[in-house]
C-alpha cells in the first residue's frame, strides 16, 4: 500500500507577554517557514514494492502533493538508447499501475530517445510540462523540439497503447528522421497513440499533445469497443493524412480544440514545401475519422491540407461544430445506413475546398447512404488559389447527394461560394430528400430549395425470397437439421422445420441473389415463424432475425432484435420495416439479398421452429 511519507517538522514557539519578546519570536518563525520550504522539496513516496522515490520537485505544478514522480527516478534519462529507456519507463507504468500514480516526463534539452511498444496500464497518467505547441519549442540549436519530448525512431511499433483509466497530456513526440524537404524517404511510422490490441479502453483522456513528423497521431479504431475518449488541445500533422480515427467507441466520444496544420515545426526550421503537403493530400483519407459510435461530440477542431476534413461514417451520429477545413479536396463526408440514430448536426464552420486539380472531386460537402438526416447551419464554403499545395481554386459545388437510398438534409442560412458549378447542389440519388432555407449562392442572391425523393418502387410490389416449399440449401443447428413439413404449411406446398435445442435456428445462402425491388425507405421483410413452445426461449437473451446482401452474417445486414417482436407460441406473421432494422457493415444491397440468418442465445430446451412465405414488398 502506497505511503506518502512527508516530513513534519513541529516548531514549538514560547508565547511571550512582552512587546520584544512577541517581536524575536515572530522573526524566529518566518526563519523556520524559510526552512520549511527548502525541506519539501525532500518528499518522498514509498510504493508498495519496497522502492522509494522523491515526488517530482516542480513546485508550480498544481500535482505537486505527491502524486507526480519523474521518469528519471527510473532511468529514464536523455542520454540512454531508445530500448534502455522504453524498458525504464514501462516499469515506471508497471509500478504507478498499482497505486494510480502521475509520472512526470521532467523537461530536458533535446528530450527523450524512446522505442515503441510502450503499455500505458490502467490508472496511470503520463504528464509533461507543456500545452499544445502550435508552431513547436526549439532548442538552443534550433534544430529540433525541446522540454517534455519523446523522440520516436521505431519504425515497427505504435509508440504507446493506452488502456482503461490512462491520461497522456501536455508531451511532445517527435520522429527526427521523417523526410520534410520532399517527399522522397517518408516514412510510414505505426500510430503514435493507439489502443492495445487484446482489449478496448474506457476513460482516456488525451489533451495538450503535440506530434512532429508523424505518419498516424492517433488511432481508436476498436475491435471490441471503447467508451469515453477524449482528444482535446491536439496538434500536428500527419503525413498519411490522418490524425484521429474513432471507431466502435460508445458512450460519447469527444474531439475538443484540434487543430492539423503543416507548419507546426517552422519553430525548429522544419517548414513543409508543397510537394509533402500533396503527398498528403493524395493519400486520399480524412484528419478525423469517425465511426460506429454513440453521439460522438465534435468542436472547434482545424485541418490544412488534407484529402478530406472529417469522415462521418454510415454506423454513427452526433454533433460538429465551430469547425474549419481549409485547403481539402472534401469538406465533410457523411454517410448513413438507417434512419434512426443517424442523424449529424453540423453546424458554425466553414470549408475552402480547392484540393488536387480533377475539380469534379472538389465537394465541401458530400452526402450518401441509404438513410439518416444531415442538418447543416450556418456553414460557409468559399475558395481559391493557395500556393501551400497544387490546387483549383475552387470547389465544383456546395454539397453533393449521392447513394441509393432514402435520406434527408436540411441547409440553413448557409452561404456558398467559389463553386463552378451553375448549381451549388448536385442530385445524384434520386430517393434524396433536401431543403434549403435563407441561403446564399455564388451570386451572393439568397434562395430556398427543395427537393423530393423519386418515388422508387410502386407501392404493393411484393418479391419472394424463399417460399418455403423445399429445404434445399437450408441449414438448422438443432440436432433434427432442416427438413421439410408438408402438413402444417402457412401457404403453398410445405414449409421450413427443425427441432433441438441449439443457438442457429436457421440459416441459408441462396446461390441467385434476389433483387428485393423495394427501397429501404418504404421497403418491408416479411415472414411467418412457428414456435411450439414460447417458453423454450429466453427472449431477455441476444437474438435476431438477419438478411443480408453479403452471402454471409454481420455484413451488408438489416437485423431485427427477437426479443422486441412480441412473439407468441404457434404461428406468427412477421412484418419488418428495413428503416427500423439495425444495419451492420456495409450498405446492404438490395437488388442482390442472398444470405438470411435466424439465431438466438436463449434456447433453453428442445423446441420445434418453422418458416414459410419469406418475402418483401413495397408499402
Amino acid at each position: 500500500m502506497k505511503r506518502l511519507i512527508v516530513i513534519v517538522l513541529a516548531a514549538a514557539f514560547a508565547v511571550a507577554c512582552t512587546a520584544g519578546d512577541i517581536e524575536q519570536t515572530l522573526q524566529e518563525y518566518e526563519s523556520r517557514i524559510h526552512e520549511l520550504e527548502n525541506e519539501v522539496e525532500q518528499l518522498t513516496i514509498t510504493i508498495s514494492d519496497g522502492s522509494i522515490f522523491p515526488v517530482c520537485q516542480c513546485s508550480g505544478h498544481p500535482e505537486v502533493a505527491g502524486h507526480l514522480v519523474s521518469i528519471q527516478e527510473f532511468g529514464v534519462l536523455p542520454t540512454n538508447t531508445p530500448e534502455a529507456n522504453k524498458t525504464a519507463l514501462q516499469k515506471a507504468i508497471d509500478v504507478a499501475t498499482k497505486e494510480g500514480l502521475a509520472l512526470y516526463v521532467t523537461p530536458v534539452e533535446n528530450g527523450y530517445p524512446m522505442a515503441g511498444g510502450i503499455d500505458l496500464k490502467r490508472n496511470v497518467s503520463l504528464i509533461g510540462a507543456h500545452g499544445p505547441t502550435g508552431r513547436g519549442t526549439v532548442n538552443a540549436t534550433h534544430d529540433g523540439p525541446t522540454g517534455s519530448v519523446f523522440l520516436i525512431t521505431d519504425r515497427e511499433h505504435p509508440f504507446i497503447a493506452t488502456r482503461s483509466a490512462t491520461r497522456i497530456e501536455g508531451i511532445q513526440f517527435y520522429y527526427p528522421e521523417q523526410a520534410w524537404r520532399s517527399p522522397e524517404g517518408i516514412i510510414k511510422y505505426p500510430p503514435t497513440i493507439t489502443l492495445p490490441s487484446d482489449e478496448g479502453a474506457q476513460g482516456v483522456t488525451l489533451r495538450d499533445l503535440t506530434f512532429y513528423g508523424e505518419w498516424f497521431a492517433m488511432d481508436f479504431r476498436a475491435r471490441s469497443g471503447c467508451e469515453q475518449i477524449l482528444f482535446e488541445n491536439c496538434y500536428g500533422y500527419p503525413y498519411s493524412g490522418q490524425f484521429i480515427a474513432i471507431d466502435r467507441c460508445w458512450d460519447i466520444p469527444r474531439i475538443l480544440h484540434c487543430h492539423v496544420n503543416p507548419a507546426n515545426m517552422r519553430e525548429f526550421g522544419r517548414g513543409l514545401p508543397p510537394s509533402i503537403i500533396d503527398y498528403a493530400i493524395n493519400q486520399g483519407t480524412f484528419t478525423y475519422w469517425i465511426d460506429h459510435t454513440d453521439n460522438a461530440v465534435v468542436m472547434d477542431i482545424f485541418t490544412f491540407g488534407s484529402h478530406g476534413g472529417i469522415y462521418l461514417g454510415e454506423n454513427t451520429y452526433g454533433q460538429l461544430t465551430n469547425f474549419n477545413f481549409d485547403c481539402v479536396k472534401v469538406g465533410i463526408y457523411r454517410s448513413g445506413n438507417a434512419n434512426k440514430n443517424r442523424t449529424w448536426e453540423i453546424a458554425q464552420g466553414s470549408i475552402i475546398a480547392n484540393a488536387g486539380t480533377d475539380l469534379s472531386a472538389i465537394h465541401p460537402i458530400y452526402v450518401t447512404g441509404i438513410g439518416g438526416h444531415t442538418s447543416v447551419t450556418n456553414v460557409e464554403s468559399f475558395s481559391g488559389g493557395n500556393g501551400a499545395l497544387t490546387n483549383s481554386g475552387a470547389s465544383y459545388d456546395f454539397i453533393t447527394l449521392d447513394g441509393s437510398g432514402y435520406y434527408t438534409v436540411s441547409l440553413t442560412s448557409c452561404r456558398m461560394s467559389g463553386y463552378e458549378a451553375d448549381d451549388p447542389i448536385t442530385v445524384r440519388n434520386v430517393f434524396a430528400a433536401l431543403r434549403a432555407v435563407n441561403c446564399i449562392d455564388k451570386n451572393d442572391i439568397f434562395f430556398d430549395r427543395a427537393i423530393e425523393p423519386k418515388d422508387d418502387y410502386p407501392s404493393g410490389v411484393v418479391t419472394v425470397m424463399d417460399n418455403c416449399d423445399s429445404a434445399k440449401g437450408w441449414i438448422s443447428g438443432f440436432g433434427s437439421g432442416a427438413g421439410l413439413d408438408t402438413s402444417n404449411q402457412r401457404e403453398g406446398a410445405g414449409c421450413i422445420t427443425a427441432t433441438g435445442h441449439e443457438v442457429n435456428l436457421f440459416t441459408k445462402k441462396f446461390e441467385t441473389p434476389v433483387d428485393a425491388r423495394v427501397s429501404s425507405r418504404r421497403g418491408h421483410f416479411c415472414l411467418k415463424l412457428y414456435i411450439s413452445d414460447i417458453s423454450a426461449i429466453d427472449l431477455s437473451k441476444e437474438g435476431s432475425i438477419e438478411v443480408t446482401s453479403s452471402g454471409t452474417c454481420d455484413d451488408q445486414e438489416y437485423a431485427w432484435y427477437i426479443g422486441r417482436l412480441n412473439l407468441k407460441q404457434g404461428w406468427n406473421d412477421l412484418d419488418l420495416r428495413l428503416s427500423e432494422a439495425g444495419v451492420s457493415g456495409a450498405n446492404p444491397d438490395l437488388s442482390r439479398m442472398n444470405y438470411i440468418r435466424i439465431y438466438h442465445l436463449g434456447v433453453t430446451k428442445d423446441l420445434t421452429i418453422k418458416l414459410d412465405d419469406i418475402k418483401f414488398y413495397q408499402e
